[in-house]
């Protein structure tokens, strides 16, 4: 404690002294002290350990004095200007601030902001010059090890086990520690929602190892054998096979979001070739899936290729030492109207058109930020006439109609949107609502709002309302010349007026606008149409879906780009089919792959459109 207590006076003492500091040359006391301290500063084993030279230790605390005085971020522009003295010299200051990021000491303001910016910020991704316009704080893992010195030489005899939770607890860090030295060069989403703090490769595989020693070190102490271990023998479980078990066994412990198979491939894997070659421990005949150790489960109707892996629920009893006790959820739906989807999407990864994103961001700040907070204010916050009426004050409502074209990204912006504002989706299968049985249906739609409602009192963010592909409930009312079309009449004014009442957040989709009913446009604040992708979009749904697939150097995404006009789905489906082909040959993927694929696609595709444009 006396260390740490030292480290940091002297961190304090040079930020002091760094402002009083002349910048061009000239000998004084304040300088000579100032260098007096650094030099002290850079005996420390952490320090040295981070290869850190005397203006990485002024930029460190310069920023950690920010941080203590709750000013969390400094301006990039500044550290460098006080770092190197003069313009010239900024290009010099940018690859210190750069460095510094890689070795997970400093991180800049755009990795976490506000999900309105993100879309923003993250196309630069802060490099170069741009990361001038940035604010710099000091990373939690590099703070975390400040405070506890954990890069001193002093170290503490290992002791047993106390427990199995004890163990558990050093196995769980050992996986946190495996998802924070992950290569980001390519960093997928869950990365970016797990991670707490970013190491190095090279300081992050050092406490890994440290880690692991330990871990052993303890157990050889240990008299008890402990439930994973003694399963870890019984099936002779390989390195990867055994990160597997324990990060699943993380996740439903700590109740965290489930992995999917290629999240669990990022987390074993240090390569592409690795990758590739794991793939086999979740096929059917894989050995964790023949053993009976994992089991894949469907993400939902509306990823139908997607499926979370799950460690077998007796497998969590048996190493956890503990029955598993159902609990009871704020989402406790008692029939199958309704499907609970968790959003795995972030809305940077959807491609749309600007004039969409612009008006998905509008329908944004309308629910989370100031817009929304004044539109309370001045009581509009909901639809209709009765929109004050009956509803919960503070809390937003927000109707939206997704339209456009199959393909366009619909289903997915809605899944995304969710994300974004961290909420539950809560998937309404249309068709299910539909009976043949008299008054069936009515009675259908009134439950379906009034189990939302009831979803929605027990959760702080209650969860979005979804219903896709919503033609068959909204289409246009007819005259009632059976009793099936006074049904649907009856059960569309039950709708109108649900939605004239609605509190909390909509989304409907419809892929034909012209089929809808009138009376509904108005039920809806924000009507944004999907249009199919110009050239530039399709050039990044392009980028996207061939990203992690070989291909030869004939590939060009341009060309392809702007010569056929596809939507987002059709390209997924060219790129499987050229990925398909490709694996049959043994091969890579080529233009010709790809260019038969975008033919073929657009010659079967049910829109006449696109026939035309190929000369059919």
């Amino acid at each position: 404690m006396e260390q740490e207590k030292k480290v940091f006076d002297i961190l304090i003492e040079i930020a002091g002294l760094c402002n009083k500091v002349p910048r061009r040359g000239g000998r004084s006391v304040s300088r000579e002290k100032l260098t007096a301290l650094i030099e002290e500063a850079l005996k420390y084993p952490l320090f040295r350990e981070y290869g850190l030279d005397e203006k990485d230790i002024l930029c460190v605390a310069v920023l950690f004095n920010a941080y203590l005085n709750d000013k969390i971020d400094t301006s990039a522009r500044k550290i460098i200007e006080r770092l190197e003295g003069r313009e010239r010299a900024l290009l010099r200051g940018i690859e210190r601030i750069e460095r510094l990021r890689e070795k997970g000491i400093v991180e800049a303001e755009a990795e976490k902001a506000p999900p309105l910016m993100r879309g923003r910020s993250s196309d630069a991704k802060l490099k170069g010059l741009n990361i001038l316009n940035a604010e710099l704080y000091l990373t939690e893992e590099f703070l975390e090890e400040l405070s506890t010195l954990n890069g001193n030489t002093t170290t503490h005899s290992p002791t047993p086990y106390r427990d199995n939770l004890e163990y558990l607890v050093d196995q769980f860090e050992r996986i946190r520690l495996i998802e924070a030295i992950r290569d980001d060069g390519d960093e997928t989403d869950f990365l970016k929602r797990r991670r707490r703090g970013r190491l190095s490769a090279t300081r992050g595989a050092e406490k890994l190892k440290r880690l692991e020693k330990r871990i052993a070190e303890r157990l050889k102490l240990t008299t008890k054998k402990f439930p994973l271990e003694r399963f870890k023998k019984e099936k002779a479980l390989t390195r990867e096979e055994e990160i597997i078990v324990i990060a699943l066994l993380k996740g439903e412990v700590l109740e965290e979001d489930p992995y999917t198979a290629d999240e669990l491939l990022w987390l074993i894997s240090n390569n592409t070739y690795e990758r590739l070659a794991n793939r086999r421990l979740f096929s059917e005949e894989g050995r964790l899936r023949q053993k009976e150790i994992i089991y894949m489960e469907e993400m939902g109707r509306l990823f139908k290729g997607e499926e979370f892996v799950r460690l077998e629920s007796c497998l969590v009893e048996r190493f956890t030492e503990e029955k598993k006790r159902k609990k009871k959820g704020p989402i406790d739906i008692e029939d199958n109207i309704f499907e609970v989807i968790t959003p795995k999407v972030s809305l940077d990864t959807v491609i749309l058109h600007p004039r969409t994103r612009e008006a998905i961001t509008l329908a944004m700040e309308t629910i989370s930020g100031d817009t929304g907070r004044i539109l309370r204010e001045w009581g509009l916050s909901g639809v209709g006439l009765l929109q004050a009426q009956g509803k919960k004050r503070g809390r937003s409502s927000v109707t939206m109609l997704f339209y456009g074209p199959p393909g366009t990204g619909k289903t997915l912006t809605a899944v995304a949107l969710a994300g974004e504002l961290e909420r539950k989706l809560l998937c309404v299968d249309c068709s299910k609502i539909l009976s043949s049985w008299v008054g069936e249906s009515e009675q259908n739609t009134k439950r379906m709002f009034t189990e939302y409602r009831e979803v929605s009192m027990r959760m702080k963010k209650p969860p979005v309302l979804f219903l896709n592909e919503a033609d068959q409930l909204l289409s246009r009312r007819t005259l009632p010349d059976r009793a099936a079309d006074h049904m649907y009449n009856q059960m569309q004014n039950i709708l109108l007026e649900e939605l004239e009442n609605f509190c909390g957040i909509l989304i409907a989709t419809t892929n034909l606008l012209v089929n809808l009913d009138p009376a509904f446009s108005r039920r809806f604040h924000y009507r944004i149409e999907f249009r199919r992708p110009g050239v530039r979009e399709r050039l990044m749904l392009w980028q996207i879906h061939l990203k992690g697939i070989p291909l030869e150097d004939d590939v060009d995404v341009e060309y392809l780009a702007g010569r056929y006009e596809l939507s987002g789905a059709q390209i997924a489906l060219c790129v499987r089919a050229s990925a398909i082909r490709a694996a049959r040959r043994h091969s890579r993927v080529c233009q010709k792959d790809l260019i038969t694929a975008c033919e073929e696609e657009l010659s079967t595709s049910f829109d006449e459109r696109d026939k035309k444009r190929i000369g059919f």
